[in-house]
């Protein structure tokens, strides 16, 4: 008999993203063209985008005559599903119109894209994967655009503003929404995906890292006169500044002897996209080179470290193979399928090893929580097998330890840099430093530090936040406080990397994350056993532990006994809570019934909340009752178990009223 398991949630809120593309013209085509082949051309075209949809993330939710409609951020959220969206989008119409002369069709789309909060139903008797108004949007926007247009919605743009290319804004009277902000997307700005985060044009010097900065600068120096790689891998949290530690160390030693490359999170044949990069600007290759051009310039580099040596050939034709510029079943007959990957190995390491001769190198993979096993070996083999000066600096999040728990293990030659959070101190300074001249208020710059808790991608977040919602504005050379202070919502760009994270653990794991955050960020097992009527088992909360989501504390918690949690960050806490509907979508594809099932399953769930808070206040009177984050005290005592229960009336009232 296996142990009791915490059960899903019914249904789920998440942030996504909504794409709706439609045939222009299909009424039209079908009078001129015979049914079944038009049938057949939208299957193959549609089949054709199902592709293109799954390649960037998304999830196809339907097709329904002409139309298709996809779900970037359900069922398991990216960091970046407004980008995916808009740029699978662009894709599409490329897609489509090279797809045309295969039909001998003119198949034209448009396009709408829209971001927002969605009810997602987890309940695989559910027709709908999501429902609520920012799906109705995204419908709208496809409607208003014209054909081969791509329209999306204001928090689309905003999240994908430094990525995409857009037209001029315009509004768009949307039937039963009222007045609506959209903009053309005409063309993607960059080849690949590029994270939309920070405040632009605003820097700050580096703050906190100098023992990390040391570390850095002394494995660099044990590379003088031995010639022996060393393996350093920074890890932290997203946010937690890799990128800009990486950065700044860099600048200290020149970029000669530096060689880049960055994994990416999706995409086709990308397993060795980082090592091409470093490879083509070793070699000093633009980006549209040509084939030709590439070859004659590695045959360059390949007869500059090898010379005359037997080896050069072989290391030429492997590099080739690896770098795209030749196929290995040409380049490599002579290799047998079971040996190719070790002799592209074999090549690449000793590639280096000669460019590496004269001076060490630095190479540097980013994001290798996104890279490939084939990618993560051929590092290894460089750190474990190479016989020269090389420093391989990779940066990752702690996600890596999870697919490659014995990453640089054991080896004497490999270290790593675990970045931890700025002091409150610090977060100060990088306030300062960032608005370089500001009049804020104690009380609105200890909120931000609060809110961050030392994580530097945060701050700005947060700071970003203020600025775009206008209550700190720059006015004479200087930043102010404009208005009171409002209440800091969790910033969508955050909400949705949280939300990421939450969705790479278990299913169960995540019911108890979600639970969990009913009490406020602390939380004892017994409370969370008579919320859930499930004992939380401990392997659970060891996985959550792991992946620094809780971490167990010495505190005593509000309510109940047994072992204390506390999530690792105020703002998971935050974004678990913000995942528990408060009540079933108004939706038109909302049907009766299935509201008063959800609203059923929650009445029953807050039942057993109500039982489990008189439990817990007659265990625990005399302990003094927390407000969670968001959540003000009054003279009446306030828990977010409180909140439900009005939560959970608001919904009948409404559900009374929507089901008439």
């Amino acid at each position: 008999h296996s142990p009791p398991r915490l059960r899903r949630m019914p249904d789920e809120r998440k942030l996504a993203t909504v794409l709706f593309a439609d045939i222009v013209g299909s009424t039209t085509l079908a009078g001129e063209h015979d049914p079944e082949r038009i049938r057949a051309v939208f299957r193959r075209t549609f089949e054709h985008l199902r592709g293109v949809i799954e390649t960037h993330g998304g999830t196809v939710e339907k097709f329904i005559g002409d139309e298709v409609m996809a779900v970037f951020g359900v069922p398991v959220a990216h960091d970046d599903d407004a980008q995916r969206a808009v740029r699978c989008a662009v894709a599409i119409r490329e897609a489509t119109a090279a797809f045309e002369p295969a039909v001998r069709l003119e198949l034209v789309l448009r396009i709408g894209v829209n971001t927002g909060d969605v009810i997602a139903s987890l309940d695989s008797g559910d027709q709908n994967l999501v429902t609520g108004q920012a799906v109705n949007v995204a419908a709208r926007l496809r409607a208003a655009a014209s054909p081969g247009e791509i329209l999306v919605g204001a928090l689309t743009k905003r999240l994908t503003d430094r990525g995409i290319r857009y037209g001029e804004h315009r509004a768009i009277e949307a039937k039963n929404i009222g007045p609506l902000e959209a903009w053309p997307a005409e063309l993607v700005a960059t080849a690949t995906p590029e994270q939309d985060r920070g405040l632009p044009g605003l820097r700050a010097p580096l703050i906190g890292r100098d023992d990390e900065m040391r570390l850095l600068a002394d494995a660099y120096r044990r590379l003088s006169g031995v010639p022996r790689p060393y393996l350093v891998t920074i890890f932290g949290p997203p946010g937690s500044g890799k990128s800009r530690l990486t950065e700044e160390f860099l600048a200290t030693l020149g970029e000669a002897r530096v060689r880049r490359g960055r994994c990416l999170p999706y995409g086709q044949a990308i397993t060795f996209y980082p090592l091409q990069l470093i490879l083509r600007e070793d070699i000093g290759l633009a980006a549209d080179a040509s084939r030709e051009t590439a070859l004659a310039r590695l045959e360059e580099a390949i007869r500059d470290s090898f010379g005359h040596d037997e080896d050069a050939d072989a290391v030429k034709r492997r590099v080739a193979v690896v770098i795209g510029f030749a196929d290995a079943k040409e380049a490599l007959a002579d290799v047998a399928d079971e040996e190719m990957a070790e002799e592209l190995r074999w090549g690449v390491r000793r590639y280096f090893e000669r460019r590496a001769a004269r001076d060490p190198l630095v190479l540097v993979f980013e994001d290798i929580h996104w890279a490939e096993p084939r990618l993560l070996e051929l590092i290894e083999d460089l750190a474990e097998w190479s016989r020269a000066p090389l420093l391989i600096l990779c940066l990752a999040r702690p996600d890596l330890l999870e697919a490659r728990p014995s990453w640089g293990g054991g080896a004497t030659n490999a270290t790593a840099i675990a970045l931890s959070p700025l002091t409150g101190g610090q977060a100060r300074t990088l306030i300062a430093d960032l608005l370089t001249s500001d009049d804020l208020s104690e009380q609105l710059r200890s909120e931000v530090v609060t809110r961050a808790e030392g994580n530097p991608l945060y701050v700005e977040e947060f700071l970003r936040l203020l600025m775009e919602t206008g209550q700190i504005a720059q006015r004479g050379g200087r930043w102010l406080a404009v208005g009171g202070l409002e209440a800091l919502e969790v910033p969508p760009t955050l909400q949705g990397l949280i939300t990421a994270r939450l969705d790479r653990v278990s299913p169960e794991v995540k019911a108890l994350l979600q639970r969990a955050s009913l009490p406020g960020r602390l939380f004892s097992t017994t409370a969370l056993a008579a919320l859930t009527g499930e004992p939380a088992r401990p392997e659970q909360l060891r996985e959550a532990v792991r992946r620094e989501l809780l971490v167990e504390s010495d505190e005593r918690a509000p309510l109940g006994s047994g072992r204390v949690y506390r999530f690792k960050h105020a703002l998971i806490r935050d974004v678990a809570y913000s995942t528990l509907p408060s009540a079933a979508p108004r939706s038109p594809t909302c049907s009766r019934s299935t509201r008063s099932r959800r609203t059923s399953s929650r009445a029953s769930w807050m039942r057993r909340m109500r039982r489990a808070w008189g439990d817990a206040r007659s265990t625990s009177s005399s302990q003094p009752l927390i407000a969670p984050a968001g959540v003000t005290t009054s003279r009446r005592p306030r828990t977010c178990m409180t909140a439900p229960y009005a939560s959970l009336r608001r919904s009948r009232r409404r559900r009374r009223s929507s089901c008439m």
